[in-house]
């Protein structure tokens, strides 16, 4: 092991080390150019065959395959190649430096960067060492859960068809909120776009129909019995015309209040002369607010789903917080669907696309009891991969224990929430007790 000398005299070396370190690094790995010059006003680097030479005001460092001299306006050191040197003052960080070949004989000068700065090869990782125990844990115990996860697969179309045919009520929000913003495009304009692409993916065997509200008065108080009676039926229940309920869409203007309750009851109206053992009635409600014309929204959609009709409410809040979404979800709960959260243009187009895979479903011929076993099945095989890292946790170094839980508790949330959001699926899609 070659010995280590230090140079403690003064610290007007360490600066100039630190400023050259990186660069010095990616220099001496280079091949060596002849004759190559390059000056700034902070100093100059000059490379050749026999040597490198750097230099800043009165401070100059000078590199060849077998000696390293350091020169300041206080001093000098030369370092030969069998000196592996440290040069740090008392409180100051320290600067490794090899010259000559390494050990696997290959380059002819290194040098490494100060502590916490990365290297050719990136920074080095903090907890490097508990990391590699926590892909250790995972690796000992982990499972494949791609089969229970939320998949297209399950709602592609290509089931066996189950003799029933979709009904399908959209409800679109065109109140005057709709006219705000969220990532500089108006919400309804948003809408519009996310509601045409939905309805150019739908089978023709769905029959769909539009209701419409918020787009009649304003939202002034004045226009409030206006607005919050303004329900329409844009366009009527029958198998999809994607050209003519497309251009209803496109005349939407957001102008007044939000009658979610009447929209719902329009909607019940609408499927009422089609009983659940013929059809799969569903329902979903585009909004980006709650209910704001005196109506209860939640025992409606109870209802929808316990009647003969056995309706499934689901609902999609669009750029939507606080009570407000509160009051979305209970909807969507009372009314046996779910609650999808859109926050933007891209996620709206998702949660309509995801409308279209639960379509599928209901009306492909599946055994819906073996779903919900499988499922039951994959948090089963989660339970006993928590199990297992758990005890590989109690035998860990203690200084990695509580990084490696952490860690864990990043994979373990992700899994969950797959796994709820296929259960959600499957319980929005499997037929109602009627059906």
């Amino acid at each position: 092991m070659r010995k280590k000398k230090e140079y403690n005299e003064n610290n007007l070396i360490l600066p100039l080390m630190k400023k050259l370190s990186v660069l010095l690094s990616i220099l001496l790995t280079l091949p060596i150019l002849f004759g190559c010059t390059v000056s700034t006003k902070d100093g100059a680097v000059s490379v050749n065959k026999d040597k490198v030479s750097v230099s800043s005001g009165e401070n100059e460092v000078d590199i060849s395959k077998d000696e390293v001299n350091i020169k300041t306006k206080d001093g000098s050191v030369a370092l030969n190649s069998d000196d592996l040197t440290a040069i740090s003052g008392e409180d100051e960080e320290i600067i490794m430096m090899y010259v000559g070949e390494d050990e696997s004989g290959q380059g002819e000068s290194l040098l490494d960067p100060i502590e916490g700065e990365a290297s050719g090869d990136g920074a080095v990782p903090e907890n490097a060492k508990c990391e590699a125990q926590y892909q250790e844990a995972v690796a000992a115990n982990a499972d494949d859960y791609s089969d229970c996860y939320a998949n297209p697969d399950y709602g592609d179309c290509s089931g066996e068809f189950s003799g029933k045919t979709i009904n399908l009520v959209l409800i679109m929000d065109s109140s005057g909120s709709m006219g705000l913003s969220v990532g500089g495009e108006k919400k309804i304009e948003i809408a519009k776009t996310a509601a045409e692409t939905f309805v150019n993916t739908l089978k023709d065997t769905v029959n769909l129909g539009l209701i419409v509200y918020g787009h009649k008065g304003s939202n002034s108080s004045a226009d409030k019995p206006v607005s919050c009676a303004g329900i329409e039926e844009a366009y009527p229940l029958s198998p999809v015309n994607s050209e003519g309920i497309a251009g209803t869409i496109r005349s939407l203007q957001p102008t007044g209040w939000t009658p979610i309750a009447g929209a719902l009851e329009k909607a019940e109206s609408i499927l009422t002369p089609y009983p659940s053992t013929e059809y799969a009635n569903r329902i979903v409600l585009v909004s980006d607010g709650e209910e704001t014309c005196g109506g209860i929204p939640a025992p409606i959609a109870s209802r929808i789903n316990t009647s003969g009709i056995s309706g499934k409410v689901n609902v999609i809040g669009f750029d939507v917080y606080g009570a407000e979404e509160e009051q979305l979800k209970s909807i969507a709960e009372s009314g046996g669907g779910v609650y999808s959260p859109a926050r933007s243009e891209k996620e709206l187009i998702a949660a309509l696309s995801r409308q279209q895979e639960l379509l599928c479903m209901a009306s492909e011929k599946r055994d819906w009891a073996g779903d919900m076993r499988f499922m039951a099945e994959c948090k089963r095989r989660l339970a006993a991969e928590q199990r297992g890292v758990a005890a590989y946790i109690r035998e860990a170094e203690v200084s990695c224990r509580s990084y490696i839980q952490d860690r864990y508790k990043e994979r373990e949330a992700s899994m969950e929430a797959q796994m709820d959001e296929m259960q959600e699926i499957l319980k929005a899609a499997e037929p109602s007790a009627g059906e």
